[in-house]
């Protein structure tokens, strides 16, 4: 059944654009625009999971660097009210 499946399949890129076309051929019309639409919308759904993950992966990463230049910074705050502290600067 699945062979039978892939075989009613063609998928095509257009050339020259972002466009792909699905023509799949049964002896039910119906069947077969039923079949195409639903490949299609997988494809969209699939790509809209992948999109998804990369931002999330993306979200994880700026949020464990903005802490990161966080604790940096306020080390860095931190060394200099000492280093003022010792030398008797005033560092604002």
């Amino acid at each position: 059944m699945i062979t039978n499946l892939l075989d009613a399949i063609s998928i095509r890129n257009v050339p020259q654009s972002l466009v792909f076309q699905v023509t799949v051929q049964t002896q039910n019309p119906r069947k077969s625009a039923l079949i195409a639409d639903t490949v299609v919308d997988l494809y969209i759904l699939n790509q809209i999971e992948v999109k998804f993950e990369a931002t999330e992966q993306a979200t994880i990463w700026l949020s464990e660097r903005v802490s990161e230049l966080q604790t940096r910074l306020e080390q860095a705050e931190a060394d200099v009210s000492e280093f003022s502290a010792s030398t008797g600067a005033c560092v604002d």
